[in-house]
């Protein structure tokens, strides 16, 4: 039933037009304590990342050799752009830093350095 068909569809798609910026992508690996969610995380990777995030997600989980009791290794993924102006590697660190920070703040999540 066409009719049914276009009630249910989205026709409020809304065109976003493509930066001429590059977007920048970065990986973090972190040690999560157990009972962290991943909603939490990408939650406050997206607080601390702004306002350069463009978007993030969990790549991998890992548990097992090298990594300490009652903690998960997460890899997480994130691009940053700014539709005005090319991104510098010192403002991107700056992001990282805040990132990180937040992390350890809202989760208890530390720096997977191996």
């Amino acid at each position: 039933d066409l009719d049914r068909a276009l009630e249910i569809a989205k026709l409020d798609r809304k065109y976003v037009p493509l930066t001429k910026y590059p977007k920048v992508e970065r990986d973090l690996s972190v040690l999560v304590p157990n009972g962290v969610t991943v909603e939490k995380i990408l939650s406050s990777v997206t607080k601390h990342g702004k306002p350069l995030l463009d978007t993030v997600q969990v790549v991998d989980t890992y548990v097992g050799e090298k990594i300490p009791s009652g903690t998960t290794s997460v890899s997480i993924s994130y691009s940053s752009v700014d539709p005005n102006r090319t991104l510098e590697d010192v403002e991107l660190d700056q992001q990282m830093k805040k990132i990180i920070a937040g992390l350890e703040k809202d989760l208890g999540v530390t720096l997977r350095t191996q």
